[in-house]
């Protein structure tokens, strides 16, 4: 047999936003259900208060569900659940009331409205004579009403939905604003034909904030933290305000924002493409379009400031692409081939005879520079120390006696005067060259200026542009080749500088290209590691001291030509002398 409920109550009343207030507010509901409890002689729980809230959606309410967690911890106290109508209950459908329904009525809990609709549910006559109840003994007269009526809420909802919500997407998508407006901006009403629609317009005291982030972000001049900190400290920024509102939505409990701007959102700020006038959200399909307002800083700007990592880019007749990890000018990264670093990449692997490589592998906490090389053998590697430790003890055991040093000077004046009657002959050469070059120009100036033909006139100023070049590039060979006996003697004493002191003219660690050719002066061949270790590096036969002397077999050998040296534009005109001369 069923028990007798008490005569107590929890009530609620709801509306789905604030603009229904218009209609029956919540006040009006309180006051429609206290007036039912009163007729129906039932005590309102907690206190006599009715729960009120403004929620919309088809998730469970906040305030059924504290209601819910009362009946649980007060079992027995509540008798009956008082609401307004089923549409304020819930516009989930027919299935969700049923389901808090049956959920109350498992608590010992009946569901009642103010007009009487919802009745109680009843076991059949037959079982009650008997004495006998069960799960599908029991019905409410009102079933069928209650599931319409259930049915009816959700289908309005949905007509609502139906009717709002396509055209916001579309006037979304025609780059109107909905919803509302960024940090910066304040929602402006426009008239678009026959309607009212929304453009976001700059917010004199906000928006001056968001253009200083997007310049000092395109500047390239300040991190993100040192902006965080002209942004808050120097202009004094604080994030918008806004009301903070009780769990129901019914009443403001106190304020936020006010505070100073984050690192996360200050890039939520400069990645929102809203502030350059575009919209790129769901409702786009994420796809760019131009909004119907201008930013608050234009496309360039937008996309200097995101440097590169979210690109906007523009093909005209307003349409647009969203790239990203987009860079403008792809980098060419160049190897840096003469490395300051490794000056003594000139010195060849033991294995394969080919220049050593140079890198600085990472580790955990520093990084290992070395030399090393591993062209299709076993990998040779060698630490950056000890490689300038070896060629150093190198030099510092190649020493050459007085005696040495004078034949030295005398086998190079010989060659010098040798080569100083080639270069005269070379030079006469150069300037017959160059006279005949000059004769050919004046001769083309001359026919250029008597001609008119427009034809011939094109063909005669070809010609005369490539005689001019010639002329240029014989003038350069012939002051080239020029030796003086000021040069003469500017090369004996360098070639004695490197025989007193080899260590501190050979080694050029800060210009690895002038290290190289500096290594070929003084080598017959580019040293492999090897040999600078164990000493048997082969010196030329200039700085040979076994060697210096000579004698009919090496005076015919191919000393007397051109030997590699330094580069003509390097800082060292000894060093380019000997080059041209041995």
């Amino acid at each position: 047999m069923q028990k007798e409920r008490p005569k107590t109550c929890l009530a609620s009343a709801r509306i789905s936003s604030a603009q229904q207030m218009a209609g029956e507010s919540l006040d009006d509901q309180v006051r429609a259900i206290k007036q039912a409890a009163g007729h129906k002689g039932l005590e309102i729980l907690p206190g006599g208060e009715v729960a009120t809230e403004i929620f919309t959606g088809t998730k469970r309410r906040p305030v059924y569900e504290e209601h819910i967690q009362y009946i649980k911890d007060n079992p027995g106290k509540v008798g009956y659940y008082l609401i307004r109508y089923i549409d304020r209950f819930t516009r989930a459908g027919a299935s969700s009331y049923n389901e808090m329904k049956k959920e109350l009525e498992e608590l010992g809990v009946a569901l009642i409205d103010t007009n009487g609709i919802i009745q109680e549910s009843r076991n059949m006559p037959e079982l009650a004579e008997l004495g006998f109840e069960y799960e599908w003994s029991k019905e409410s007269p009102s079933d069928m009403t209650e599931v319409m009526l259930a049915t009816t809420a959700k289908q309005e909802r949905d007509t609502i939905l139906k009717r709002t919500i396509p055209k916001q997407i579309a006037y979304t998508q025609k780059g109107f604003q909905i919803g509302r407006p960024d940090d910066g901006f304040m929602n402006h009403r426009t008239q678009v034909g026959t309607q009212i629609r929304f453009v976001q317009i700059p917010d004199p005291k906000r928006a001056p904030f968001i253009q200083k982030i997007f310049e000092l972000r395109a500047a390239n001049r300040h991190t993100d933290r040192e902006i965080l900190h002209i942004v808050n400290e120097e202009l004094g920024f604080r994030t918008k305000k806004f009301h903070r509102w009780n769990k129901t939505h019914t009443a403001i409990i106190g304020e936020g924002g006010g505070k100073k701007l984050s690192i996360k959102q200050l890039q939520r700020i400069y990645q929102r493409p809203a502030y350059a006038g575009v919209l790129c959200e769901k409702w786009t399909h994420n796809k760019p379009i131009k909004a119907q307002w201008d930013g608050l800083v234009s496309i360039e700007l937008w996309n200097k400031a995101n440097r590169g990592k979210i690109y906007i880019k523009e093909y005209g007749d307003d349409l647009l692409e969203i790239l990203y990890d987009y860079k403008t000018e792809r980098p060419v990264f160049k190897r840096l081939r003469y490395n300051p670093e490794y000056p003594f990449k000139c010195v060849c692997c033991p294995e394969c005879g080919k220049p050593l490589k140079g890198s600085a592998p990472r580790g955990r906490k520093e990084t290992y520079p070395r030399y090393h090389c591993e062209r299709g053998h076993k990998s040779f590697t060698i630490d950056r120390s000890q490689m300038d430790e070896t060629v150093g003890t190198f030099l510092d055991n190649v020493e050459f006696d007085d005696d040495y040093t004078k034949v030295l000077e005398e086998v190079l004046v010989r060659k010098l005067r040798k080569r100083q009657q080639d270069i005269v002959q070379e030079s006469k050469n150069l300037n017959e060259r160059v006279a005949m070059l000059k004769a050919q120009q004046a001769s083309t100036l001359k026919a250029l200026i008597t001609t008119e033909n427009p034809t011939i006139k094109a063909m005669l100023e070809k010609e005369l542009e490539k005689v001019v070049v010639d002329i240029k590039k014989a003038e350069s060979v012939r002051f080239s080749v020029d030796l003086t006996e000021d040069n003469i003697a500017e090369l004996v004493s360098y070639a004695r500088k490197i025989v007193e002191s080899p260590k501190e003219v050979l080694i050029d660690k800060d210009n690895p290209l002038r290290q190289k050719q500096l290594f070929k002066l003084f080598f017959e061949d580019l040293p492999t590691y090897e040999e600078l270790d164990s000493g048997t590096a082969k010196k030329r036969f200039l700085f040979n001291r076994n060697c210096i002397v000579e004698t009919p077999q090496n005076s015919e050998k191919s000393h007397q030509g051109r030997l590699p040296g330094i580069e003509p534009e390097l800082s060292v005109p000894q060093t380019d002398a000997l080059t041209v001369i041995l």
